[in-house]
Order: C-alpha cells, then sequence, then structure tokens
C-alpha cells in the first residue's frame, strides 16, 4: 500500500511539473483519435519539401535523440541513456558529451546550418555537461531537460523554415539571420517546445511561424503525451534496438 502510495504522488508530481520543463519528443507524438476517443502514440511526419539529404539526417536524429533521452519509463517520467550513462563519475559525462556531438550534433552540421545555431546547439551540450558534474542532482536535472531532445527540436524548426522558404516563390532563398535568431531564441522558452502536449505555441517574433513539424495526410487531433496515452509497442527502427 504505501509503494502504491509513493508511486502515485511520484507520478503526480513529475506530471505536475517536471514534464512542463521537458521538449518534445523528436520522434513521436501522442494523438487523440475523433471518432474511438482512444489515445496512441505515433510516429511524427517528416516535414514536407525537404531534400532526402535532409530527410535521412533527420531520421537519424529524431531516433537517436530519442533513445538518448526518452528511451525508458518509470513512474510516467521518460529519461534515456544519457542518464544511466551519467551516473558513472566523470566518465559517463563525458561518455554523454561525446553521444550528444557525434550522434545529433555533428550530423546536423552537415546540413548546411548557420554558425549561430550550431554555437546554440554546442552551449546546450556545454552546459548540460557541466550540470550533469554535480552528482545525483545534476543527472538528474539533465534528464528533465534533455539537451538531445532540444538540439533535434532547434534542427528541425531551421530545416522546416528553410523547406518553407524553398517551396514558397514568395519568400527568400534562404531563412534569413533575424529568423535564425528568433528560432534561437525561442528553443529556450519552455511553452515553445511544451512537454505536456507535445505542440509549441506560435513564436510572436517569427513572421511566418512553425505552427508544427509534421505534415502530411491529415492525423487524429494532438493531445497531451502524460495523460494514460496507450503506447504501441513496435520494433525500433533506429540505432538503438529497443522499445519505446
Amino acid at each position: 500500500m504505501a509503494n502504491q502510495i509513493a508511486t502515485k504522488v511520484a507520478r503526480s508530481f513529475i506530471k505536475g511539473h517536471a514534464t512542463a520543463l521537458e521538449p518534445r519528443d523528436p520522434l513521436y507524438e501522442t494523438s487523440l483519435h475523433p471518432q474511438t476517443g482512444k489515445r496512441k502514440r505515433i510516429q511524427r511526419v517528416l516535414p514536407p519539401g525537404l531534400s532526402k539529404h535532409d530527410e535521412k539526417i533527420l531520421k537519424k536524429i529524431r531516433s537517436r535523440a530519442h533513445y538518448l533521452d526518452k528511451g525508458f519509463s518509470i513512474c510516467g517520467f521518460r529519461f534515456g541513456w544519457t542518464f544511466l550513462i551519467g551516473f558513472i563519475p566523470v566518465v559517463g559525462d563525458a561518455a554523454d558529451a561525446a553521444l550528444s556531438y557525434f550522434l545529433v550534433i555533428r550530423p546536423a552540421s552537415k546540413c548546411n546550418l548557420p554558425a549561430v545555431l550550431i554555437q546554440r546547439m554546442l552551449f546546450n551540450q556545454i552546459l548540460a555537461t557541466s550540470v550533469g558534474l554535480i552528482p545525483i542532482i545534476g543527472d538528474i536535472l539533465m534528464a528533465i531537460w534533455k539537451v538531445n531532445s532540444r538540439n533535434a527540436a532547434l534542427f528541425e524548426d531551421f530545416i522546416t523554415l528553410s523547406a518553407k522558404h524553398a517551396m514558397d516563390a514568395s519568400q527568400p532563398n534562404a531563412v534569413t539571420p533575424s529568423e535564425t535568431a528568433a528560432l534561437v531564441e525561442n528553443s529556450t522558452r519552455t511553452a515553445y517546445i511544451d512537454g505536456i502536449s507535445g505542440d509549441r505555441e506560435a513564436p510572436a517574433n517569427l513572421q511566418n511561424p512553425i505552427q508544427s513539424t509534421s505534415a502530411g495526410p491529415s492525423q487524429p487531433t494532438s493531445v497531451p503525451e502524460n495523460t494514460g496515452a496507450k503506447k504501441i509497442r513496435k520494433p525500433s527502427q533506429g540505432w538503438f534496438k529497443l522499445k519505446k
């Protein structure tokens, strides 16, 4: 009985506080079917207009960031390999930094990102590594902040906006420096990358804000990720062969 009560209290706290600080899941979103009312997790579709090269890189980064940050779940709180590896003193934090750089930041840099975007991603990683050096508490904070998911979201937002410009003749051929700066600024806001709903509010300082990075055939209405959604178990197609 005591264990059940403790589990309920922990789950309530996590849903009410910790998840409000998390970035969206880079690989999955939770949807509500309009007819049946059933909730399920579905894989995010790719944004329209991306080149084959960018699509390939985005798929890799989405999968890697998901398993590094959200591959496991306890009491409704999702964490990944970086959290577990980070418990190894010093060596674990160094390994986490290497994984984040070589599996997320370095592949993203191959998509002609502006320097300010790469600098922000590197800053996020340096901050995560520094805080992670604090025993126990630092690892927990970084498990909530999820640096890989944040960098993946920032990368996806940029290439999505770039593809939108390429498809719209009325838009400039490339993302402007002011739009890039706006993406970097908005990526730091909790409400912009919202871990509860998985959605983002429209950035006020972008002329053409990105409401969603998903596109394609109409999908069921998105709802909060952490509201008892049923999990659909499918074989992983990422480089981690794990269940979600």
